[in-house]
């Protein structure tokens, strides 16, 4: 069944519209929507839709457009205006009539002052556009261009003439869009300019007779206005950002944050994030203020849903697990301690989160990332979580936190140093005004934590929960009446099991020196009663153990028995690694990198003179074996070796007579007088000759031992039995030979 103002397809492959319906529905009249200047025809709906399938009928135009309060002020105008002119025409009843419809027309143009012309188009739109005052809108988005990429013929001329407007094609916006993406999306660095002149380069540029390159001149090729309005209009900038910038730092610095960070969390204990920053702050060392230590390493460890601080740490490590793990440590810690040794007044109130370890960590792939972050999962039944990397509001709780922390110290503290002093041309010198010592400093710290947790956060939101029970955006009082909800949901630990559960764990080597653990040795008791440093003497028997340290000083260790890991012994440094008492792990290792460094700046040396050995016994043994060969020529190696003892003490006794001599006595009284050397005849100097204790030293120390003529010289080597009968032997045994 047909409605006023229904849209269905006829049979003859026309699509009308319905404009009044006679009380039989059979017939009325239509309009047909294809075609210029169609005007309404009285037809019969039977035949016109042949009876068609109901789901041809469509519904009118009208019912899926927004009000005309949408449009803008000026189209509702025009439009209002259009129909306050055709608005006794459209209710006369034989307006749809040919006939007399132009007699209307006319009589209505003569009291409005409009042309027909202006009527009819009025009426026309009226009819074909679902007969509502939204019909008669203008269709000010159609005026102008009506084909796609070709440049509009409208704007400014170019100044005096210049040269003619390029009109572009789509190959000319495919061309624009190339370079955009090739030239431009490329870098940060990059410009629209530069992306424009590469692409006349590449695309508007002809060749001359030499073979030389040139752009086309201006108006045969598209301007830099044209470039960039493509850019404008076909690349949409969080698209240009994102290329340009990369994705993190669009997500980070450039696209939308919706949400809050309480989306995800249940209550007060169920997420804690923790994070840690270079204090903006110098310090000084505690015996000398007059020496500057440099900046300091703050965590944080901040509850999600309450905002409440509940851990922190202030040491001179860099960031690592050791600084994460003394953070995560002081949320069991004894305030009362804490505050005392700090100098701030302890109040139980202020910390009601001691020793309550929540369902999540949340860091930033940092500390929180090390193999050792997998204890909080194993001991406190925590998950660990890393956001993403360079996205810093994924965890913007505790990162809020450092600016805050900051941003009330900044007055008040000296040495204090701003961020941007670090960017600053001429940056002011704070490091001079160091004055306060790492203890002092983290009594601020905590002093500032209390006073956090007191303060009335603004822009926090409320549940309805707290609205209604009159509680405050306050950290405390936030937790304080979340607690009651979740208090079944939350644990608590004891301090020293979290600092064996905390403390990272490797393999020692258990050898018959000693345990030993980087480098150093340590000892123990109880290993010496089970026997672990015995060796059976065939292969020195060594095996691994597991064992527990502190990285800030490597004093003692904690040892795991292998056969039973219920016992834990604590191992001190042993004698031979004593000298590294008070060293951190650290220090140790760099002590001995510095010793493997001495030791290769000297194995060059070394080696030469390994080297020079085997070169020096070569020259020696070389002639030496060829005598050898020569002496020996027709013995055997038995008959070498017969008689080893007697020229053994042969070769004794002509050693003594040549080496051995007995002291010069000084003459008495004159001790300390060394003469001078008599002269040989004819005025001719006689120098002395060195004993043989003073070989190899300077022919002038030489000189100066006092030695007589006489024994200028070694003694001639006399007759001697020993010596006759070994060369008689010797002598028989060639005799025997020859004879032989």
């Amino acid at each position: 069944m047909l409605l006023k103002n229904d849209l269905f397809d006829g049979k003859d492959a026309t699509r009308y519209r319905v404009l009044a319906i006679d009380t039989d529905s059979r017939r009325g009249w239509v309009i047909p929507l294809s075609g210029p200047h169609l005007w309404p025809v009285y037809r019969e709906f039977g035949v016109l839709t042949g009876h068609a399938d109901p789901r041809a009928i469509r519904k009118p135009l009208g019912s899926g457009v927004p009000d005309i309060a949408f449009h803008s002020e000026t189209a509702r105008a025009r439009a209002r205006e259009a129909y306050d002119a055709i608005q006794p025409l459209i209710s006369h009843p034989q307006i749809f009539d040919a006939n007399a419809r132009g007699a209307l027309v006319e009589e209505r143009a003569r009291e409005t002052g409009k042309s027909k012309t202006t009527l009819y188009r009025y009426l026309r739109q009226y009819w074909r556009n679902g007969q509502t005052v939204l019909a008669l809108i203008p269709g000010f988005d159609k005026i102008g261009r009506t084909v796609k990429g070709v440049t509009a013929g409208r704007g400014r001329s170019p100044k005096f003439g210049k040269y003619t407007t390029f009109q572009m094609s789509e190959v000319d916006v495919k061309n624009i869009e190339d370079a955009i993406s090739k030239h431009y999306l490329d870098g940060e660095i990059s410009t629209l300019a530069g992306a424009y002149l590469k692409m006349r380069t590449e695309r508007y540029s002809y060749l001359d007779g030499n073979g030389e390159s040139y752009l086309l001149p201006t108006g045969e090729c598209p301007s830099i206005w044209q470039f960039r309005q493509i850019a404008r209009t076909r690349f949409k900038l969080a698209d240009v950002l994102r290329k340009k910038r990369g994705s993190k730092e669009f997500d980070r610095e450039h696209g939308p944050h919706v949400g809050t960070a309480l989306e995800e969390c249940i209550g007060i204990g169920h997420i804690f994030e923790i994070d840690a920053t270079i204090a903006d702050v110098f310090l000084v060392a505690m015996e000398d203020r007059a020496s500057i230590v440099g900046k300091p390493t703050l965590y944080l460890i901040y509850d999600r849903f309450s905002r409440l601080v509940v851990g922190f740490y202030v040491g001179l490590e860099n960031a690592s697990w050791t600084g994460a793990m003394l953070a995560i440590l002081s949320i069991a810690a004894d305030k009362r301690a804490l505050c005392e040794r700090y100098g701030v007044p302890y109040d139980p109130e202020e910390w009601p989160a001691d020793g309550v370890f929540p369902e999540k960590f949340v860091g930033d792939r940092g500390e929180m990332a090390s193999s050792q972050s997998y204890r909080l999962c194993d001991g406190m039944q925590s998950t660990v979580t890393n956001t993403q990397s360079l996205l810093p509001h994924r965890k913007g709780t505790v990162e809020c936190g450092f600016r805050l922390f900051h941003a009330s110290i900044a007055e008040v503290t000296p040495g204090y140093e701003p961020p941007i002093n670090a960017t600053r041309r001429r940056a002011q010198r704070y490091d001079k005004d160091a004055t306060l010592t790492l203890d002092e400093f983290t009594s601020i710290v905590l002093k500032h934590i209390i006073a956090h947790n007191y303060k009335v956060m603004e822009g926090y939101r409320l549940q309805p929960q707290h609205i209604l029970a009159n509680t405050p955006a306050v950290p405390l009082e936030l937790w304080n009446d979340d607690v009651r909800r979740r208090s079944g949901s939350l644990a608590r630990y004891d301090y020293d099991f979290l600092h064996l559960q905390l403390m990272p764990r490797e393999t020692a080597k258990v050898t018959q020196d000693g345990i030993k653990f980087k480098r150093l040795v340590y000892d123990c008791p109880e290993a010496h009663e089970l026997g672990w440093y015995v060796s059976t003497g065939k292969r020195k028997k060594t095996f691994d153990i597991e064992c527990s340290y502190d990285p800030r000083l490597a004093d003692s260790i904690i040892v795991y028995n292998p056969n039973d890991r219920r016992q834990a012994f604590v191992c001190a440094l042993a004698s031979a690694s004593r000298p590294f008492k008070g060293y951190s792990f650290a220090e140790v290792g760099y002590v001995f990198s510095l010793a493997d460094v001495n030791s290769f700046e000297h194995m060059h040396a070394s080696d030469q003179a390994k080297a020079n050995l085997v070169k020096h016994i070569l020259s020696i043994s070389k002639p030496a074996i060829a005598e050898r060969k020569a002496a020996s020529k027709g013995k055997s190696r038995s008959g070498r070796r017969a008689d080893t003892a007697i020229a053994r003490a042969a070769e004794l006794n002509l050693r003594h007579q040549n080496e051995v001599s007995m002291p010069i006595l000084p003459e008495s009284g004159s001790s300390n007088v060394i003469p001078m050397p008599p002269r040989a005849p004819g005025n001719s100097a006689s120098v002395p000759i060195a004993p043989p204790e003073y070989a190899g030293q300077p022919a002038d120390e030489a000189h100066a031992v006092e030695q007589s003529p006489a024994d200028a010289r070694p003694a001639p080597v006399t007759s001697n039995p020993l010596r006759d009968m070994l060369r008689r032997k010797a002598q028989e045994k060639l005799n025997g030979q020859t004879s032989e």
